[in-house]
């Protein structure tokens, strides 16, 4: 099964051997196809993230199988064991692109779970609780803002969601009244996303929560609850509702939708059956996840636009797929059933884009505008990008390939003056991607 993929299209996940019921950890490159990351001394591991520097992080049985310990894997160092908050047992959740490493870990003496974030400078720290006896840690942006949720009294099961930063600690970002709440991402602007339950009984709502707005309850598609589970870095979000107020029909009934400040609600609908469930969005605003396409029959993975709506990805040949990470050239992974085999056999499967000129081009526009870049540098980027899609339109292929030129040119030079090095390098990624698209696809109208 594939978990993640980063932006220079690096896939991890685990591979399952039947001998014996163990398995591995798993990086995978078109250069270099599968290779196994090993374990800790025991029998099995799993990757959960990649980062764009390759680092790759997941947890692993140690030797003689006693507990798991979360771990960092480097091509050039190989897995290391990150530890625990003095306890038994560690699990990783997220990476950030600089290594850093959170979840959650027993403490001394076992009693307790709490959150932690892990880098390879300042080791494993403990990031505390709400009042409770346990925390867990979701998700971490590249500036380390930490969040996930907490238990909030040792007396009763009441959780709510927070965020942590070193200069702040740990920060509540519930309301009075919620009885069940958790963070589940963050973006680089600091805009937290999950779902919260009150005391009135109403089911989960989504929310996003930031410092300058505070909680924003996102709603539903007409049913009783939703949940938030992804940001990008502009702030759209993507999740799961309910359709219906039928407790008995609404899980059976859930839509993944996107929301944004101005726009509100967007209902991406299904590939034919019931349902349809968001697991990943890139910061090009494309959502990936599954769709039940025939009722009680089949569901497949999908990937979901703006400007393409739902679109089947299809199967290894087996009833059942589903897509559970993006990155922002398009790539998509998870895993497939495959024709002939046992239901419960499913392979790692990574679906390629087949974007369009004008889709690529939309895409490294609104990359563009998300940075809130100076007002001048916006202008100039967006006209050169303006011009290749009228270029491109009127079948003028090398006019368009001259100005996307420029355009990387243009974002080179930039670099540390209006530019950050990242931002520079996931911009020229972009165009190089449309590059790509002019060079596999015939003039458009």
């Amino acid at each position: 099964m594939a978990v993640d993929v980063n932006d220079s299209g690096q896939v991890v996940g685990g591979l399952r051997f039947f001998t014996g019921d163990t398995s591995r950890a798993f990086l995978w490159t078109r250069e270099g196809g599968m290779v196994a990351l090993g374990t800790l001394g025991g029998d099995s591991s799993a990757a959960v993230a990649v980062n764009d520097r390759g680092q790759v992080t997941g947890q692993s049985s140690t030797t003689g199988n006693a507990e798991l310990h979360g771990f960092i894997w480097t091509a050039a160092g190989g897995m290391v064991d990150i530890g625990t908050l003095g306890g038994a047992q560690s699990s990783v959740f997220a990476m950030s692109n600089s290594g850093q490493v959170v979840g959650t870990s027993h403490i001394a003496g076992n009693s307790a779970f709490h959150a932690f974030s892990w880098t390879a400078a300042g080791g494993m720290v403990d990031l505390g609780t709400l009042g409770g006896p346990i925390s867990v840690a979701t998700d971490v942006s590249d500036s380390g803002q930490v969040v996930g949720y907490s238990y909030i009294s040792p007396f009763n099961a009441s959780t709510h969601a927070f965020s942590w930063t070193a200069a702040g600690g740990m920060v509540d970002l519930g309301a009075t009244g919620d009885i069940i709440g958790g963070a589940n991402a963050v973006n680089e602007s600091g805009q937290v996303v999950g779902s919260r339950d009150t005391l009135g009984g109403t089911g989960a709502r989504a929310f996003s929560w930031s410092a300058n707005r505070g909680l924003v309850d996102l709603g539903t598609l007409g049913g009783r609850s939703s949940t938030a589970l992804d940001v990008n870095a502009s702030g759209q979000v993507v999740g799961a509702s309910d359709t219906t107020t039928n407790p008995l029909e609404a899980t059976l009934f859930s839509h993944a939708f996107t929301w944004t400040a101005t726009g509100g609600l967007t209902d991406l609908g299904t590939l034919g059956g019931r349902y349809s469930l968001a697991n990943d969005m890139s910061n090009a605003g494309q959502v990936v996840g599954y769709s039940e396409v025939t009722p009680d029959i089949e569901a497949h993975a999908f990937s979901w636009t703006a400007g393409t709506g739902m679109v089947d990805l299809g199967t290894l040949g087996g009833p059942f797929s589903q897509a559970i990470a993006v990155n922002d050239s398009g790539l998509a992974v998870g895993f497939s059933q495959v024709a002939g085999a046992p239901q419960s056999t499913v392979h790692a499967t990574l679906w390629l884009p087949a974007p369009t000129v004008v889709s690529a081009l939309d895409a490294l526009i609104r990359q563009v505008t998300a940075y809130a870049l100076p007002q001048g540098l916006t202008q100039a980027l967006t006209a050169k990008l303006d011009a290749a899609r009228a270029s491109w339109q009127r079948g003028s292929r090398q006019a368009a390939l001259n100005q996307i030129e420029a355009f990387i040119h243009q974002v080179d030079a930039r670099r540390g003056t209006g530019l950050t090095d990242a931002q520079a390098q996931t911009l020229i990624r972009l165009a190089q991607s449309v590059v790509e698209a002019i060079g596999s696809n015939g003039p458009e109208g």
